[in-house]
């Protein structure tokens, strides 16, 4: 991967530049360029800070490759959402109402009311305080935005080097920084950014408090559920859950002189876990925790499964069906197949779930391995329960776009399985 930095790199500039020239006849390029210079300043001092104290042979080529790649993917959402979509998505309704924010921010006016469902409420107000210190402009919010799930990428990989020190490193390094729907999807102004940064946190205080460094673990998984229930809180909640049964099964296999310190962790996860769960159950079922039955969360399920929204709309399979588990595996993992995709974005995005599937069983050995370690490594744990159940949740989801953009969450925990 050293060998081909370079080449990638050059290919990632070019690229980037030509598709700038290309919008340059319909955009204004100038707050999005400005906005992108400071970005690639920045960007140095996180390799130096974020990557080279804990890789010193990350090459610094391959990185910048990375972070132009990245960018690269903010531009081709840009593309696709004022091109094609014709700037019918979410981020035009974060920008003119974030700008509203900003202005009453500015004036150190703190009463303005959003009339939004919460996760919306609590995207408007990131976007309002991003432009703060950055121009109100679609392009450069993108860049930012995509900034802030490259920052991401750099976290998970700090938080699998610091859980399996010593490993083959080279494949996660190129599935976190280089996988295409890791440089497309979360590079917009949006929620999926937001959530894949804030997911790398909790990543990387599992990973602190399985080395017992638990203030800082704390620090960092603390930080991280607040940021994921700001904008999705029943992703936060099965967060939770995941954590819970994760260090719950690692107090089990723990060495004695680790175990209190699991303890702790596992205590406090479920002392703040009741607060997520009862403000995902409130944002999702309009009621109390505590009134919750499960004859309504069957019935809220069904309702989801009965919403096929979009043009990629798929019949979503019955998860306590007996071929259930199975098919919603490869439902939310490998489609759309190439088949099933209508437009250029779906064929891209299906051929390169044939690739996962490809690496998949080539590195099925590696996976085996990983499962062995699940009750002893809560990263391990915690990485194959919230897949499991972020699979599960994903069956409510009767478009095949959104199963491609919002899996995205959990692919960085996935792949540490490989």
């Amino acid at each position: 991967m050293r060998r081909h930095g370079p080449a990638l790199l050059l290919l990632s500039v070019a690229s980037l530049a030509g598709m700038l020239a290309y919008l340059a006849e319909t955009t204004d390029l100038l707050p999005g360029l400005l906005v992108l210079l400071v970005l690639t300043l920045a960007a140095f001092p996180c390799f130096r800070l974020g990557l080279r104290r804990a890789d010193p042979r990350f090459p610094l080529a391959l990185f910048l490759a990375a972070f132009f790649l990245k960018m690269l993917g903010a531009t081709a959402r840009y593309w696709s959402l004022t091109d094609i979509y014709h700037y019918a998505g979410d981020a035009v309704r974060y920008l003119l109402e974030g700008r509203d924010v900003a202005a009453s921010l500015a004036q150190m006016d703190l009463s303005f009311e959003l009339d939004a469902p919460e996760g919306t409420r609590g995207m408007i107000v990131l976007s309002g305080i991003l432009f703060t210190v950055c121009p109100a402009d679609l392009l450069a919010s993108y860049y930012a935005f995509s900034f802030l799930a490259f920052v991401g990428s750099i976290v998970f990989y700090r938080a699998y080097l610091l859980a399996f020190p010593g490993e083959e490193r080279d494949f996660y390094r190129a599935i976190v920084f280089l996988l295409p729907s890791i440089l497309y999807w979360p590079s917009s102004l949006g929620k999926d950014a937001c959530v894949f940064f804030a997911s790398s946190f909790v990543a990387y205080g599992v990973a602190a408090l399985a080395a017992r460094r638990s203030p800082p673990g704390f620090a960092w998984l603390a930080a991280g559920l607040l940021l994921v229930s700001v904008v999705r809180p029943h992703v936060a909640a099965f967060m939770v859950i995941a954590l819970a049964a994760a260090f719950g099964l690692s107090v089990l296999r723990a060495r004695r002189a680790a175990r209190p310190g699991r303890l702790l962790a596992l205590a406090a996860i479920v002392a703040v876990g009741f607060y997520f769960l009862t403000n995902a159950t409130e944002s999702l079922l309009g009621s109390e925790l505590a009134e919750t039955r499960l004859d309504e969360l069957a019935d809220f399920y069904e309702q989801r499964r009965g919403y096929i929204a979009g043009g990629s709309k798929v019949e979503m399979p019955v998860v306590y069906s007996l071929l259930g588990p199975p098919y919603a595996l490869v439902t939310v993992l490998f489609r759309p197949l190439p088949f099933e995709a209508h437009n250029t974005q779906a064929l891209v995005s299906s051929f390169e779930t044939l690739g996962w599937l490809a690496l998949m069983i080539a590195r099925r050995g590696q996976f085996a391995a990983r499962l062995r370690e699940m009750r002893r490594n809560p990263l391990v744990g915690f990485a194959v329960l919230y897949t499991a159940v972020m699979i599960l949740a994903q069956t409510t989801t009767g478009n095949l776009g959104i199963i491609a953009r919002q899996r995205v969450q959990f692919l960085p925990f996935l792949w540490m399985l490989f």
